[in-house]
Order: structure tokens, then C-alpha cells, then sequence
């Protein structure tokens, strides 16, 4: 059988027992979203969720950086990111302006109150991942985390 060969009525069961032990996707996915409600947890005090944390980290860490560039930085398409970047600008949280180079190219950054929010949520996120480490083990999470970028580059063909 092939990837690609219809699967007969009768094999449905089977093939999709298959696919959710052996799907990649399937099992990053799953993973991907128990430690985020771990590390939503930890970050919950400081009123934002993962999503919001990475983007906020991220800008804190290349201010003035185009929406391209930030895509292309967090492996994210331009639609989801603008979805996820508009909450953060009507809080003011972020800023968005666009380039004297190019007015069509928008540049984000953070607003002192973004800044105060990324700073006060730092203590949560370190709490957060000292209690995956305390679970997964820093071994593991070091080869685990080894593997992902590998992956990422296999996947991506660019080095991650």
C-alpha cells in the first residue's frame, strides 16, 4: 500500500489507529500543547498567555523588527501573527509603524507598558521552565531540544 492508495472502508479503523500512534504532527502537536497549559499556568499571574509572552520576548529582543522578520523568526505564517499581534497593539502593548524605507513594511516594537509586562512576566517564565525541567529532566530536554532544531532544518531546509 501506498502513501497515497485508497483506504477501504472496512481499513478506516485500523488506518487511523495508525496515524495517531505514528503521526509526527500528531504527537508534537499534543505535546506542544501540555507544556503550553504548563507554562500558561506559571505565566497566568502576569495576566498573558504563552502566545503573548513569546511575541513579547521576541520584539523585546529585535525592536523594529518587520513582520516578515518576526514570521520568519517564530515559524509563524503572516495571518496568524497579525491575529496574534492585534491584541497586543489595542492594549498597547506593542507598537506597529511602518518603515521610512518602505511604507508598505510595518516595524513592531514595545511600548513601555509592553516592556513592564515582558520584564514582570521573566520571574514566571523562569518558573515555568525550571518546573518542565523539574519533569522532563534537563538531559532530556537538551537532546529533545537538540532534535527539534534538527528537525527544523530538515523541514524547513534553512538552519533553524
Amino acid at each position: 500500500m501506498t502513501a497515497h492508495s485508497i483506504i477501504q472502508p472496512q481499513d478506516y479503523q485500523l488506518a487511523h489507529r495508525e496515524a495517531g500512534a505514528s503521526c509526527a504532527c500528531f504527537a508534537v502537536r499534543k505535546a506542544s500543547r501540555l507544556i503550553t497549559q504548563l507554562y500558561d499556568y506559571h505565566l497566568a499571574a502576569a495576566g498573558i498567555k504563552t502566545t503573548q509572552f513569546t511575541l513579547l520576548s521576541s520584539i523585546a529582543t529585535h525592536d523594529g523588527a518587520s513582520m516578515n522578520a518576526l514570521a520568519n523568526m517564530l515559524g509563524m505564517d503572516r495571518t496568524t501573527l497579525t491575529r496574534n499581534l492585534k491584541p497586543l497593539i489595542a492594549r498597547k502593548w506593542v507598537t506597529q509603524r511602518a518603515s521610512t524605507e518602505d511604507k508598505r513594511v510595518k516595524l513592531f516594537g514595545l511600548t513601555p507598558a509592553g516592556h513592564k509586562l515582558a520584564n514582570l512576566a521573566l520571574p514566571m517564565w523562569r518558573a515555568a521552565h525550571e518546573d518542565f525541567l523539574a519533569q522532563v529532566s534537563e538531559s532530556r530536554w537538551d537532546r529533545l531540544s537538540s532534535d527539534l532544531r534538527a528537525t527544523q532544518r530538515a523541514i524547513s531546509g534553512k538552519r533553524a
